[in-house]
């Protein structure tokens, strides 16, 4: 358990920013894990973990139905932070 690659302390992957994942939002209204799943490469777990994180910091809400999620005023004043601040996506 504690020797697995990118667990307890070690670097994993970056699959997504949390400004490409907000513009996946912006775009599509309302996200489900499986979405971030499909368009991400995140597993279950890594996809609900996203989530959680993001709706910590406000980002996102939790919608009516289980498991859709949708952005706030806070994630999209976000990106037109993300915008105007000129941030680079990564390549890749």
């Amino acid at each position: 358990m504690f020797n697995q690659p990118g667990r307890w302390g070690g670097r994993r992957k970056i699959l997504a920013t949390k400004r490409q994942v907000l513009e996946y939002f912006q775009s599509h209204g309302v996200v489900r894990p499986q979405d971030l799943m499909a368009v991400f490469g995140y597993q279950y777990e890594g996809a609900l973990q996203k989530l959680r994180m993001l709706r910590k910091e406000r980002l996102i809400e939790h919608l009516g139905d289980p498991g859709e999620w949708g952005i706030t005023a806070t994630g999209l004043r976000r990106l037109r932070y993300y915008a105007k601040r000129g941030s680079v996506k990564p390549q890749g």
